[in-house]
């Protein structure tokens, strides 16, 4: 129960309050699922059961268990005992594996989702919300973030050799921007989904504008942009501490 988001409690009740039958579909059994609904006040569980004969688990499962397409037929026989309208629905999870399920319904709601689901909520305009325990990045983020940074350095020296061989300051640059672009997302593990890539080469010239949201503005400007590109910056960078870009 402590594991719960408050922004989660909030969801359910939310829901509850408006008079909506709410359930946990879930691939875990009930003796996991069912204390959690208790908890929360939900009275209908959908999840993968057990075999059991006179008192003992027959280490088989009662199919078809609820993952996946499973998860979208348990949706299915909660709509039609309760004679819902799955068109007017709301499901929330955090995994591509529930993909069936939220093509379904008529509002899919991404909460914390894995990396390709965060793609796909992205690709198909699904509002998407996170929760968080703690506000601070993590060891492995933090380790990930100086490798990506580290990445300038090889880039660097492979803009310097393409430029050497071709005599092109152009080439040099072409080539420090596409390494910087492919090894800083690689090493940083971010994997991009992109809506309207053709329009990046629809018309040139043109100018595009980073909302430097944070400090992977530059790895995946360089990863879209890969060549024919120059930086522009406020003057008043020359006056930063770090010293002149």
């Amino acid at each position: 129960a402590q594991t719960i988001y408050p922004e989660s409690r909030a969801l359910v009740s939310a829901h509850l309050a408006k008079g909506h039958t709410v359930a946990i579909i879930s691939a875990a059994t009930p003796y996991q699922v069912d204390p959690i609904a208790r908890d929360l006040g939900i009275d209908h569980v959908m999840c993968t059961r057990m075999e059991v004969e006179n008192g003992r688990f027959t280490g088989k499962i009662i199919e078809p268990a609820c993952w996946g397409e499973g998860k979208s037929y348990a949706a299915m026989e909660l709509v039609k005992e309760y004679d819902l309208d799955i068109s007017k629905s709301y499901f929330y999870t955090d995994s591509i594996s529930d993909l069936p399920l939220l093509e379904i319904v008529g509002n899919p709601r991404p909460l914390n989702p894995d990396q390709e689901l965060s793609a796909v909520a992205f690709q198909n305009d699904w509002p998407i919300a996170r929760f968080y325990d703690d506000p601070r990045p993590g060891f492995s983020s933090m380790v990930r973030a100086g490798l990506a940074f580290g990445a300038l350095i090889p880039a660097a020296i492979t803009g310097v050799f393409s430029g050497a061989l071709t005599l092109s300051w152009k080439d040099g640059i072409n080539s420090m921007t596409g390494t910087i672009g492919e090894l800083g997302t690689r090493v940083a593990g971010m994997k991009l989904a992109i809506k309207g890539q053709e329009n990046i080469w629809a018309q040139r010239p043109a100018v595009f504008i980073l909302n430097h949201q944070s400090n992977a503005d530059v790895f995946i400007a360089s990863k879209l942009l890969q060549k024919d590109v120059v930086a522009i910056a406020k003057k008043e960078l020359k006056y930063s501490p770090v010293g002149p870009l």
